[in-house]
């Protein structure tokens, strides 16, 4: 079972357990730590019934809160009592130490927000739906009416829920939302990230009703956004020109697939040249002029841009790419090869050694019938990192000799 430190003040700290479905506080840590009580008199008030706890008797957990230093609730008490955060929060509240209560609602949000985002990148949209109405009801806790930019990003996660649950009213009334509380601020707070992602759920909202101009609108708004916040060739910004390739895939206008197709292979290329085969890029237009590099007037190495997408999501757009540039321009063409390259780099950084080495070789026998020795080169480098075999770790064990023998066996 996970252990999570819950910050309540720079003083106090909690150890949570972390369950399949919530958090769990040791109710003898919350007495001693936040109450300054003696656990078993604070025991007496939780076994009143005015709130829910879970009494726990597994060796190995009373095991674990002994390693944790947690302290029994009583010298000749065998078990331990677990707080649910409804619990701790209550508690809280009447006993008046509200101070706490945003501190602990925030970690409660962070948490929930993460396993929806990891349910969501594997395409559990069911289970991920309450995950994220439980999400939506702690955020309205903390941030309404005071801050209603921080609710966004949680209407957002629960559109993105009921879009993969093929739901578009559901969608649609927490766009509406979202959209609301978006405009309710009046910061200054930095906010194309947030227009970014509207627009993109705008857009894949547009494709699950068939409107393929407004999802084109939409997509192209996301581009914008994003090459204001992260500049154009960011492979943040690659995902909104893949989006705009989909719509023009479903209308038949295929010159303008390839030209986006293009791009985002371009930008891929250069930034897993860099991460997988350590190749510095150059942040250069073709004419010379340096590229735009977003609203922080930097651009972000290619290894953190690219750790803040998910890398399966990545390799599953490139293989589509990959799939679909073969249909349209056939199988010996240059941008297929660059297309498997590209998609066998991704795989590289995403430990898929075996799918890597097969598109990998794919592209190599490309360039070698077109004649592209500098790809092949590449290609080839490539090639022989998949085919090196792992670095062995040293051995901890004490090695056996003469003058080293080994302990012997009781």
């Amino acid at each position: 079972m996970e252990t999570i430190m819950v910050e309540l003040s720079p003083e106090i700290s909690l150890h949570a357990l972390r369950t399949d479905t919530t958090l769990m506080f040791p109710m003898s840590e919350v007495a001693v730590e936040v109450f300054h009580e003696n656990p078993a008199a604070f025991g007496k008030d939780m076994r009143k019934g005015r709130y829910k706890r879970i009494r726990v008797l597994d060796q190995d957990l009373l095991f674990k809160l002994a390693q944790l230093g947690i302290p029994q609730e009583a010298v000749n008490v065998v078990g331990a009592t677990l707080l649910p955060p409804d619990s701790l929060l209550k508690i809280l509240e009447d006993r008046r130490q509200l101070e706490f209560i945003p501190k602990l609602r925030t970690a409660l949000l962070t948490l929930i927000t993460k396993d929806a985002s990891n349910l969501i990148a594997r395409g559990q949209f069911k289970d991920a739906l309450p995950v994220t109405m439980e999400a939506i009801v702690t955020a309205q806790a903390i941030y309404y009416p005071n801050a209603p930019l921080q609710l966004v990003p949680i209407y957002l996660l629960a559109v993105q829920v009921n879009l993969g649950l093929e739901r578009p009213i559901q969608s649609e009334d927490l766009l509406g939302i979202g959209s609301w509380l978006l405009l309710q601020d009046s910061s200054d707070q930095p906010k194309d990230a947030i227009r970014a992602e509207l627009s993109r759920l705008l857009g894949q909202l547009s494709l699950l009703k068939k409107r393929p101009e407004p999802s084109l609108k939409a997509f192209a708004e996301e581009a914008y956004y994003k090459s204001r916040e992260y500049g154009i060739y960011d492979v943040r910004t690659s995902i909104a020109f893949y989006n705009l390739s989909k719509v023009f895939y479903q209308t038949g206008q295929k010159s303008h697939c390839i030209a986006f197709w293009d791009l985002v292979i371009d930008v891929w290329m250069n930034a897993l040249k860099e991460v997988v085969l350590h190749i510095p890029v150059e942040r250069m237009m073709a004419w010379g002029k340096p590229q735009h590099p977003g609203s922080k007037g930097v651009h972000l190495d290619s290894a953190p841009a690219i750790a803040k997408l998910h890398i399966g999501e990545v390799c599953v757009m490139l293989q589509e790419i990959y799939i679909r540039t073969v249909e349209v321009q056939g199988e010996g063409h240059l941008s297929v090869g660059e297309a498997s390259f590209v998609l066998g780099l991704a795989l590289m950084h995403a430990q898929k050694k075996t799918q890597a080495l097969e598109y990998l070789q794919n592209a190599n026998g490309i360039y070698s019938t077109i004649g592209n020795k500098a790809m092949k080169k590449l290609t080839s480098i490539a090639i022989k990192i998949v085919l090196e075999p792992p670095l062995k770790r040293p051995s901890t064990r004490p090695s056996v000799s003469p003058s080293n023998p080994a302990p012997p066996k009781l």
